[in-house]
């Protein structure tokens, strides 16, 4: 009888941290689609350096392909974010990256949207907050 009771304790415990989790989960993925539609996607026209602070390479789910994806620091302190559908090296926080400009069809810019991961933790995912422009790329990793 005891083990009974102590497996149901166990039992919701596990329930409820499960629920826990899931809300956290929603209302964070929440917080950054609201971030996120605010964002201004533009075609990037002259080279521009950055600092990466957080990089996502380029993935395929089924029928969909999220391109690379890149936020950074620049030289006026500003942080912005970078698609860029061709590169396939890796990018390191810290690195020093050179963005040029790149054509991206109007199929593309509409269909080819980064990728967005929830951490964990919250304050990881305030970067995504952070942004307010997103170029449309080609990354140089020097």
């Amino acid at each position: 009888m005891k083990t009974l009771i102590i497996s149901i304790v166990f039992l919701l415990i596990i329930l409820t941290l499960g629920c826990q989790t899931q809300q956290f989960y929603n209302s964070e993925f929440e917080r950054i689609d609201q971030c996120q539609n605010k964002w201004t996607y533009k075609d990037l026209e002259n080279n521009l350096q950055i600092k990466a602070i957080y990089y996502l390479p380029m993935s395929h789910f089924d029928i969909v392909t999220f391109p690379n994806f890149v936020i950074g620091i620049t030289a006026n302190n500003d942080t912005i974010g970078v698609v860029d559908k061709n590169y396939k090296g890796t990018i390191n926080k810290n690195d020093l990256i050179t963005i040029g400009s790149s054509k991206w069809s109007d199929e593309e810019k509409r269909s080819l949207k980064p990728k967005i991961l929830i951490s964990k933790r919250k304050n990881e995912n305030s970067i995504y907050c952070k942004l307010n422009l997103v170029y449309y790329g080609k990354i140089i990793k020097e």
